[in-house]
């Protein structure tokens, strides 16, 4: 007789036959099951397995199956992490320009709670806010993600799965907040973007993916310099942080400067003028020659007007540092022998004034790899020791200008320079008629020019004087004898330098006009010397 067949549990699931018995029988079948192949793999306590059987039987039975009851241990291979550095401009700011951070790992568990979340925020002495979003997925070895559709309907992280889904979601609340991770807001630091593995998913593989790391350009624009964010990378196996494979780097934004922005000096576009006052600058880059009176007043007596241009010739704002022999030198504000001054956009005026010291000022400006060409300027003592005349001509007319230079002296051998006040003397007023006549200061010569009147022939001296009047000069120089000629010309003779020339050398012809005596006449303008055609 055969032996009587009997119905398995399973099978009688599977024709979908439930009553109590089936289910009651299938139950204790996956319990001995599940008791015997944990226990062989490892101890546990009668707790934990009686909560692992509960929570395997129900997902099984809700699925249908009876097979693979046994938990999945998922584990993450510790995640690489790189970046690159992104370059940006003070104006453009943005995704093309931005940081990239690059996440890999292996997840080798198809259906497990693990993940990989990657935050942002900012490294320690950076204040500007940058955000993190993702860039793509089509990285290296990636197997898992790629091609993922976007769903940015809800929070501020980022989950990525081989169910090949992309949704946003706040690690904390799931919440809706932002749809971008952010560094620097106190409100979403420790959003974060997480890459897990669907639990539905039926494959395994590499996980790998993207994110752009860019600076927010409100209101508008940014400040050039360097900007540094710090990324960490933490994996969660089987939904528990395991901080043994906790990852960071830093993502760096470098902001560059526009050409015609930048605050570095280019030697060949700057200079300096000094000039007694603004008004002698106008278009010239010429110096003026500067002689003063120095006291402690505080009085400026002249300016050094300092131009700081860019490579593209704009202005360049690097600081600048001044310093002065004698006297001082600033901004007005911050004023010494040595300054360090804030540059400004546009010229710079630095101011010279006399703090009592005579003597020459020589300064000297800098302002990053651009160093001027030294300046010089004098301060003399109020009182005049010595005049020294030097004579400009032998023979003197009706009106010589060019006839006699003085130079105005202290105690020290300073020149007044511009600053003289000389006065020239006649011995005989009938020959040359000046007496008390001011002399002015002429830059070319760089002394004060006489001009000489001579009222009939002869011979005269004439002396130069610190006043007006003898009675109130205090010194004169020496006297210097002239031959006042006011005769007619008679005649020309021309001499040359040289008795032979090279070829294309340089000759220079002496001109030299008489009178019919064959006296010298007076340096002057002559018309019809030479007859018509020379």
């Amino acid at each position: 007789m055969a032996p009587e067949k009997q119905v398995s549990p399973a099978i009688r699931i599977s024709q979908e036959e439930r009553d109590v018995s089936a289910r009651a029988t299938h139950l204790e079948a996956v319990i001995r099951k599940f008791l015997v192949t944990t226990s062989e793999r490892k101890q546990m306590s009668n707790k934990t397995n009686f909560k692992r059987m509960s929570l395997a039987v129900v997902a099984f039975v809700a699925a249908g199956l009876l097979t693979s009851i046994t938990p999945a241990q998922a584990t993450i291979t510790s995640p690489t992490v790189s970046a690159t550095a992104g370059s940006a401009t003070t104006t453009t700011v943005d995704s093309t320009t931005a940081a990239v951070v690059t996440v890999t790992a292996l997840m080798d568990q198809a259906a497990s709670p693990d993940t990989i979340s990657v935050s942002i925020t900012n490294a320690i002495g950076n204040t500007k806010r940058a955000y993190m979003v993702l860039k793509d997925t089509a990285v290296g070895t990636s197997t898992v993600v790629d091609s993922l559709l976007a769903n940015q309907n809800s929070g501020g992280g980022l989950a990525i799965n081989n169910a090949k889904t992309l949704r946003f979601l706040n690690s904390a609340t799931e919440s809706a907040t932002s749809v971008i991770a952010t560094a620097g807001a106190s409100a979403n630091l420790g959003a974060q973007l997480t890459m897990a593995l669907d639990t539905t998913a039926g494959s395994v593989g590499y996980v790998s993916a993207r994110f752009n790391v860019f600076l927010e350009s409100n209101p508008v624009g940014v400040d050039a310099g360097t900007y540094n964010y710090t990324v960490v990378v933490k994996t969660y196996d089987n939904g528990i942080l395991n901080a043994a494979k906790t990852v960071t780097t830093t993502a760096t934004v470098t902001v560059a400067a526009l050409a015609a922005n930048s605050k570095t000096v280019d030697p060949g576009q700057s200079s300096a003028v000094l000039g007694v006052t603004t008004a002698n600058f106008g278009s010239s880059i010429s110096d003026s020659v500067v002689s003063a009176v120095s006291t402690g007043s505080g009085s400026t007596i002249a300016t050094l007007r300092v131009r700081l241009r860019n490579a593209s010739g704009g202005n360049a704002q690097e600081s600048i540092t001044a310093t002065i022999s004698a006297g001082t030198i600033g901004n007005g504000t911050v004023q010494g022998r040595s300054v360090v001054i804030p540059a400004s956009a546009g010229d710079n005026d630095l101011l010279i004034k006399g703090d009592g010291t005579n003597g020459v000022a020589n300064i000297t400006v800098k302002s990053g790899v651009w160093t001027m060409t030294p300046k010089s300027l004098t301060f003399y003592a109020s009182t005049a020791s010595k005049i020294v005349a030097t004579r400009g001509a032998n023979v003197v007319g009706a009106s010589t200008t060019v006839a006699l230079l003085g130079n105005e002296f202290d105690a020290s051998g300073n020149d007044f320079g511009s600053g003289v006040d000389v006065y020239a003397f006649s011995s005989d007023t009938s020959i040359i008629s000046n007496y008390g006549t001011a002399c002015t200061y002429n830059s070319t010569y760089k002394a004060a020019l006489c001009t000489l009147t001579g009222v009939k022939n002869g011979k005269a001296k004439v002396t130069l004087r610190d006043a007006s009047t003898v009675a109130l000069s205090t010194v004169a120089s020496d006297a210097i004898e002239y031959t006042v000629n006011l005769n007619a010309a008679a005649s020309v003779e021309i001499a040359l330098n040289k008795a032979t020339y090279a070829p294309g050398e340089k000759a220079t012809v002496k001109i030299t006009v008489k009178d019919s005596a064959g006296g010298i006449l007076p340096a002057a303008t002559y018309s019809n010397l030479f007859a018509t055609g020379g």
